[in-house]
């Protein structure tokens, strides 16, 4: 949603090895929504620069995908849309406009490692499937500074409450005044 200029919106979706769904089968799946996204509410206008971005990561994935390493499916030059299958260390940013890499993991601790790199920059993560290892991945998420962690269908719609960026969003839209002593006499819940 919003073209992945909202700062929930996922870029990087890590599958554990062995799951109930493979990176593959999770990508193609991922591929259809986009599809689906794209005639239900079609993509805004790609800036040049994201759009170049985006070419030179079709391009090399699709080389990868020649050399047998990973997957590449997107939306061709009528959607900007992308979806990069592959494994390896090292992620980069998103190019936005409805870019995802899938990765494959050894287990969740795997994908935790390759996130600590990213730990000033992270805020939402959304977790799935995970049963009772939940409140220790929770927990180590929180230890790298990740201010919401979330089931996935709930990712792109936080409360309006929620922390963003771990501080007090509605803090800001108010200006207490403090009454001290004296002047708190008789003040009432002012």
């Amino acid at each position: 949603l919003f073209d992945q200029r909202g700062c929930v919106s996922p870029q990087v979706i890590f599958v554990e090895e062995g799951a109930e769904m493979g990176v593959t089968e999770w990508a193609r799946l991922l591929a259809r929504a986009f599809q689906e996204l794209e005639t239900a509410l079609p993509s805004g206008r790609v800036p040049t620069r994201e759009a170049v971005a985006i070419q030179h990561l079709r391009g090399s994935g699709e080389v990868g995908e020649a050399m047998g390493r990973g997957l590449v499916l997107h939306g061709g030059s009528e959607a900007p849309w992308t979806v990069i299958a592959r494994g390896g260390k090292g992620l980069e940013p998103s190019c936005h406009n409805r870019t995802v890499r899938v990765v494959p993991v050894g287990d969740a601790k795997e994908a935790l490692e390759e996130l600590s790199r990213w730990k000033p920059y992270l805020q939402t993560v959304a977790i799935q499937g995970f049963g009772p290892r939940v409140p220790a991945i929770r927990e180590s998420l929180a230890e790298l500074g990740v201010s919401r962690v979330v089931d996935l269908d709930r990712a792109p719609w936080p409360e309006a409450r929620w922390h963003h960026d771990g501080g007090d969003p509605l803090r800001e839209l108010v200006r207490w005044t403090d009454a001290e002593g004296e002047a708190a006499l008789n003040s009432g819940d002012v």
